[in-house]
């Protein structure tokens, strides 16, 4: 499961690399490591700041299985 974040809504969108960056450094983690990443959630313009149980992305990704799946569904 990877989880990418960015803070501010000027680095979200097609020609910004935020997210790009963030992937390939996870992607080449999960790799590293033996993993398979299952699922992707990622939290566009929310801030670290914010609190995390309002964050829709981290909550899922926090109720994610191994194999991808909601937990419970």
């Amino acid at each position: 499961m990877a989880y990418l974040r960015t803070s501010s809504a000027a680095n979200v969108g097609a020609d910004k690399d935020s997210d790009k960056r963030q992937r390939a450094a996870i992607e080449a983690y999960a790799k590293r490591a033996g993993f398979t990443l299952v699922a992707e959630y990622y939290d566009k313009a929310v801030s670290g700041a914010d609190r995390i149980d309002e964050s829709d992305q981290l909550v899922g990704a926090h109720g994610t299985d191994v194999d991808g799946h909601r937990r419970g569904q």
